[in-house]
Formats: C-alpha cells, structure tokens, sequence
C-alpha cells in the first residue's frame, strides 16, 4: 500500500513530506481534477459541431421594419448581463487571490495559477483568431447569421456616430452593432473562461491541510476538515451564481433581435432559442458537476476515515452499530450533511437548468 492510500486512510491529506513544514498544501495529484470538467467542455463541443440543426437560416425577410426601434429593446438586457458577469468573475477572483494569499507552498500556488490558466489559453488563441478573421464562424451563426447581421445593421451605436471613431479598442464599421456583439461574444468567452479556472482552482484549494494534520488531536483534524467542507461549498455556491449568470448572458445574446422578428417568425425563433438555451443549462450544470463532485468525494473520504480511525478501538454492537457510530461523531464534528444542505447543493448545480427552464418564461422573448 502507498504513503497516499495510508495517510488517505488515517484521515490525513497525503502532501508530500518534502514540502514545506510550516505552510498548509494540497496533494499535486488533486489538480488533475481539472481535466474533468475540460472533458465536459469537449463533448459540448462535439456535440455543437455534430448534432446542431443546419437548416436554421432565417434572412433579412424575417424582419418586421415597423419593429426596428425595438433592437434597443434586446440591447441593452445584453449588455447588463455581459456587465454582471464581468462583477461575478471580479467577485471570484478576489475570493481565489484571498485564498492563494494564505500560508500555502509555492508547488500549491504554482499548479493554481495553472489550473486557472488551463481553459484560458485555448480560448485566447481562439479569441485572437476571431479577431483577426471577423467573418469566421460564431456562436449566433447556428440561429440565423443573415437575420441577425441585418438586424443590428438597422441599430446605431453612440460612439460610432462620426467618421474614423470607434468604439473601446475596435474601430468602427459599417454594421458598429454586428461589430459590437462579436467583440463582447469574444470577451465573454475569455472571462467565461478565466472565471471557470479559478472556479477550479479555488474548489481544488478546499483540500489544503496543515503541515502539522497528522500530529493533530482527531477533534483538530475534524474542525480543519469541516473548515474545507465550508470552502469547498463556499465555491459551490459562487459557481452556481456565475454560471446561472452565464445563463442570463446566453439568453439575452440569442433573444437581442428576437422583438424585430414578425408575429409568425417571433414564435418560432423563441422555440429554437429555449431548446439552444436549455441545452446549455444542461451544459453549465455539468460544468458545475464536473468539478465539484471529485472534491466532494475526497473531503467525504477524509472526513469518513477520520471518524472510522477515532473508533476503531471501540467495541460497536455489530456493523451496523459501526456505521451509525460513524454517522453520529461526523455529524457531532460538523462533518456531516443534512437534509437541508443537501438541497442547497443541489439547488447550486441546477441552478443554471433552473435559469434556462425559467427563461422560456421570460418576457424577454416578447
């Protein structure tokens, strides 16, 4: 048997021996959790290149040109959701740097950084190419590109209002709105990703322990491990709030032409936008799941042998009797779930299939 699956078994944390007596760790092999949810993240890449419609190609002929004055309608809702977002991210970031701001060994730090910097780098470059090939595909090509295009052609845009202005780094171009969401898309994919890096990360820094661990009395061990079983929920529950707000990102962008379509066009685009918008719910909440679950597993692994190491001595009425003297000092310890706990989890996973179900009531569709 392994070190690892030794210390695993006593309740301890398995950081290597080698590291820094004084500062707290995370085992280096708990960081691979982040390939989990990149797992999940190709699939919904397949999937969208595999199983989405090709037939969607709704024009110019679907707009309705008494409704022009009503793009400002689906603007704006867009903007405030990318603005929200942006805060969330922001948000998540002061929580991951207050964390790493901690007495942790630089290896803990340095595969942080990294793992926050795993999502980012893929979509950088594919940011930079959006930026340097404009007409390359994008997201709302799936919905109607020829429709959308017209309809945010008929808006106008303040800071492009003269010749040879432009808008934050971008110059203006004949189409400034067409211009303007294929920028904020591109920004959203970048700090969508950022703010999923230190999502993981920060779940991952949940399973840090003391150098000191094993020398503790069991009752210190539990309170260290309850204190991570609240971070780690801690980070659950930031993950539910900016994904469900991804959620509201994702409507308002497929929903911002939708008040310019005519009567019969408007009802069939809220179809296609609720079944698209489901779908990704479905994809945020796997996301959630994908990195949450692991880290939930391994502190439920320590928490479970803790406890079976404090009474291993004792003499319990049979296995049963062991499993419930188990139950009872974990739940004495903090270290266990209750019912109402449980739903709040579960709540922060659904949330975003929550947001996506909710937003096909939404009068955001008119």
């Amino acid at each position: 048997m392994t070190d690892q699956a030794t210390d695993m078994e006593d309740g301890e944390c398995g950081i290597p021996a080698r590291a820094d007596p004084v500062r707290a760790g995370v085992n280096p092999l708990y960081f691979l959790i982040v390939f989990v949810p990149l797992g999940i993240y190709g699939m919904f890449e397949i999937i969208s290149l595999t199983l989405v419609s090709s037939r969607i190609s709704l024009g110019a002929e679907a707009l309705d040109p008494a409704r022009e004055a009503l793009e400002i309608a689906g603007r704006m809702p867009f903007v405030g959701a990318v603005w929200l977002y942006a805060l969330s991210v922001i948000l998540v970031f002061t929580v991951v740097l207050s964390d790493l701001a901690r007495p942790l060994d630089w290896l803990t730090r340095a595969l942080a950084v990294a793992v926050v910097a795993v999502p980012v780098v893929p979509l950088w470059q594919s940011v930079v190419k959006h930026q340097q090939q404009p007409e390359m595909t994008r997201s709302y090509h799936q919905l109607g590109r020829d429709m959308f295009e017209a309809a945010l052609a008929r808006g106008d845009l303040a800071a492009c209002s003269g010749a040879d202005q432009s808008w934050f780094l971008w110059s203006c171009t004949e189409a400034p709105l067409v211009m303007v969401l294929r920028n904020l898309l591109d920004l959203m994919n970048l700090i969508s990703a950022l703010g999923i890096g230190l999502l993981i990360a920060g779940m991952i820094l949940t399973l840090s322990c003391s150098r000191t661990h094993k020398d503790l009395r069991p009752e210190e061990k539990a309170f260290e491990l309850a204190q991570g079983q609240r971070e780690m929920r801690k980070y659950l529950y930031l993950s539910g709030l900016q994904l469900t707000i991804g959620m509201f990102v994702t409507l308002t962008w497929m929903r911002w032409p939708q008040q310019m379509l005519e009567d019969g066009w408007r009802a069939q685009y809220e179809l296609i936008v609720n079944g698209y918008a489901v779908f990704s719910g479905v994809f945020y909440s796997l996301l959630i799941l994908g990195f949450y679950v692991p880290v939930a597993l391994i502190h439920e692994a320590r928490a479970r042998a803790l406890a079976d190491a404090v009474i291993r001595d004792a003499a319990p009425d049979g296995k049963l009797g062991r499993i419930r003297q188990i139950d009872s000092w974990k739940e004495a310890q903090g270290l266990s779930h209750g019912r109402l706990q449980s739903l709040r989890e579960g709540l922060a996973v659904a949330a975003p299939i929550l947001a996506a179900l909710a937003g096909t009531f939404s009068p955001l569709g008119g």
